[in-house]
């Protein structure tokens, strides 16, 4: 069975009308998908809601309507879902849910569930970077970095740490599989608190173990075939962590992705935006002198924009040009020159499914190629300091889309 929301947008600027906009969005139940999470922008002023982005435990809608105004969410730590009310007239003026008690994918919390709780809730798309406090055969506190939609979400300090050390994951090409811990044995019959943590991950890949591996309880979160993509637990009032749970997500597809060799000089320091969107929305590139200074870069995720880093060096003396591709184009090549003079690169041509930038710097004679057949550029990497040295990119199969 198949459950269809759909969404109705007075599509106006509230000065001019225009048609009505009907948007869907389907629901797969015979793949165990429900919905657990809603965006929604609020515009105070004319008191009508404005845009919304539905969120289920598999996917992600696109955004409907506007993106515009103050932002609220309906959630529960991963609970489902099961209806909606609010209040509409010839418009939606507000929206609220019901949930479900039971989350189903949410895996037991382990240890002693007292003191301060935490919950970093289930709507995240991955981990990108584990925070373990740790020192002897204590662990005081973990946290983590998310992943949502193409933005990067830290969840804040429990405590003041002292010795806290990272595990970075190669995000969207790994994920937490699980991660497996020991508890103290107790001194008296209400008192734990875990010693050790080892996280694992989806390229057969195990952290250093943080703490100490006690001689008490082993226990281990982990669903078959999801990643684990969120996390609660329990804060004890001595500073340790007392207890650890997690949410579980099926893995998303795998694209046959692919990076391609920077081309260019060997100069300056390494970039890299990475390679996790749908396509690219729009390109600066600034020059100076007989150089390319900086290039930045704006894509398009999940149906929102991201912006990009300035790469190099930009002054108020750079001439900055910009290459807009419209919302369904796709780069497919990059043609570049580097002067081993210079010591950088100076002209870049983009080439798209539909036409052929302007050459951007001097010169009209490529030195090199950036292209593979059958995909589409999703992002770029490279070296740069004062100026661009060299620029590489990040490539998906024609067609693919990532929806997480």
């Amino acid at each position: 069975m198949v459950s269809i929301l759909e969404a109705r947008t007075n599509c106006q600027t509230f000065e001019t009308d225009c048609a009505e906009l009907v948007a869907m969005f389907e629901i797969n139940q015979l793949k165990k998908e429900y919905l657990v999470y809603v965006e929604c922008y609020y515009n105070d002023a004319f008191q009508v809601i404005q845009g919304l982005q539905l969120k289920t435990n598999l996917n992600r809608s696109v955004m409907m309507g506007y993106k515009k105004g103050r932002k609220f969410s309906l959630a529960s730590n991963g609970n489902r879902i099961v209806g909606f009310h609010g209040y509409a007239d010839k418009t939606l003026n507000s929206l609220g849910a019901y949930f479900s008690t039971a989350t189903t994918n949410k895996l037991e919390c382990h240890g002693d569930p007292t003191g301060l709780p935490w919950d970093d809730g289930c709507n995240y798309d991955g981990v990108r970077k584990v925070y373990v406090d740790n020192l002897s055969e204590t662990v005081y506190t973990v946290r983590f970095e998310y992943d949502n939609g193409g933005k990067v979400e830290k969840t804040p300090y429990r405590r003041d740490v002292k010795n806290e050390k990272e595990f970075v994951l190669d995000y969207p090409n790994e994920f937490i599989t699980s991660v497996e811990g020991t508890l103290a044995a107790p001194k008296s019959a209400n008192v734990t608190w875990i010693t050790s943590l080892t996280f694992k991950t989806s390229k057969g890949r195990t952290s250093p173990t943080y703490g100490s591996v006690s001689s008490g309880r082993k226990f281990v979160l982990e669903k078959n075939g999801s990643a684990l993509v969120g996390f609660y637990g329990y804060n004890g009032v001595c500073d340790t962590l007392n207890a650890l749970g997690a949410y579980y997500c099926p893995f998303p597809p795998t694209p046959d992705a692919a990076k391609l060799e920077a081309q260019g000089g060997d100069r300056g320091a390494s970039w890299d935006d990475g390679g996790t969107f749908n396509s690219v929305n729009k390109i600066y590139i600034g020059l100076s002198k007989n150089v390319i200074d900086f290039v930045k870069f704006m894509y398009f995720k999940s149906a929102s924009v991201v912006i990009g880093d300035d790469h190099g060096n930009k002054t108020m003396l750079s001439d900055v040009q910009e290459f807009k591709l419209d919302p369904f184009e796709k780069i497919t090549s990059v043609e570049g020159t580097y002067d081993d003079k210079l010591g950088g690169v100076t002209m870049l041509r983009f080439k798209t499914d539909k036409r052929d930038s302007p050459y951007f710097g001097f010169g009209s004679t490529p030195t090199f190629v950036l292209h593979k057949d059958n995909h589409q550029i999703v992002g770029f990497h490279g070296k740069s300091s004062n100026m661009l040295h060299q620029l590489g990119i990040h490539v998906l199969p024609n067609g693919f889309k990532f929806v997480f």
